[in-house]
């Protein structure tokens, strides 16, 4: 590439599809129970696809890498595409394929042959969802896996505590259940979202996490776990922790800095910009986790 590029590698657009869904994710997020779909958009003009684009446009943030999610009501495949073709240059996107539906290694064969035909300058992403499959990454079949190091494709695996949705079984998000398909398949590449950051009330893998990223040569976090500094949102003090064990890890000299990618999870966190949040701050004083992203989904 002629120049580097500031790239959010996690990032989501809303409004999302199903009301019912949409209204317990703005509960969840804003801390604000909302009766119907129009009484948010009256009071917030912001979270929206082109909020999105007007912070790229605007900001420091060159590009952003937009989820797909291969579940009821969310924004699928052909919307992420699409919208990647609509804002040429500043949306990266990703697909999604359950690995528990019918022919799932040939659908994501062909979801990577789209991505590598149509956006060629980053490697492939699959966003991979273990609690609304409800299926461990340890059982999938290792065909799907291979499909992924094949390509040079990327997972970015949700890891910690479903905030919205009102998800009770985060029980798959455990980022130890990856030790399999990476000792299995050579090569895999695995983000873990979130660090394994918890919400109040289920369990916390920040230190699982960590750990696999300092194990494990193709294992790394995005810092959206790492983010405690928030107007609102979910992260909040909850991250706190994450982020102390980070600190905490490369100061031992374990090279944690540079397994660390920028990823903000847009919109839980509202402003994709590095400058807005104090601990991305500190973290910009010790290495730069943009840079870290580029190396990784940028094709050499």
């Amino acid at each position: 590439m002629s120049k580097k590029s500031l790239i959010d590698i996690h990032t989501h657009v809303l409004p999302i599809d199903n009301e019912r869904v949409l209204l317990d994710f703005l509960r969840i997020c804003f801390k604000e129970r909302y009766d119907n779909i129009n009484q948010f958009h009256t009071q917030n003009t912001s979270f929206t696809e082109q909020d999105l684009i007007n912070q790229l446009r605007n900001g420091e943030i060159d590009k952003a890498v937009v989820m797909s999610t291969d579940h009821e009501g969310m924004r699928l495949n052909d919307f992420v595409f699409e919208l990647a073709q609509k804002y040429d240059g500043l949306i990266i996107p990703s697909v999604s394929v359950d690995p528990t539906s019918d022919n799932a290694v040939k659908k994501l064969e062909y979801q990577f042959n789209r991505l590598c035909m149509n956006f060629d300058e980053y490697k492939p992403i699959l966003k991979f969802y273990p609690h609304r499959w409800t299926t461990s990454p340890s059982d999938v079949n290792l065909d799907y896996y291979r499909v992924v190091r094949d390509f040079e494709g990327i997972i970015i695996a949700h890891t910690g505590a479903h905030h919205t949705l009102s998800t009770k079984d985060n029980s798959k998000t455990n980022p130890l259940f990856w030790e399999t398909a990476l000792n299995q398949v050579q090569g895999l590449v695995v983000v873990a979202s979130h660090c394994g950051t918890p919400s109040q009330e289920y369990t916390s893998y920040e230190e699982e996490a960590i750990r696999m990223a300092e194990d494990h040569e193709n294992f790394f976090i995005d810092f959206s776990g790492l983010q405690s500094i928030l107007p609102s949102g979910n992260y909040y003090e909850l991250s706190r922790r994450a982020f102390d064990l980070a600190i905490q890890s490369i100061q031992r000299g374990t090279g944690l800095e540079k397994k660390i990618v920028g990823g903000s999870d847009y919109p839980i966190c509202p402003d994709i910009n590095r400058t807005r949040y104090e601990q991305i701050a500190l973290l910009n004083r010790i290495f730069d986790p943009y840079e870290n992203t580029e190396k990784l989904i940028a094709r050499s």
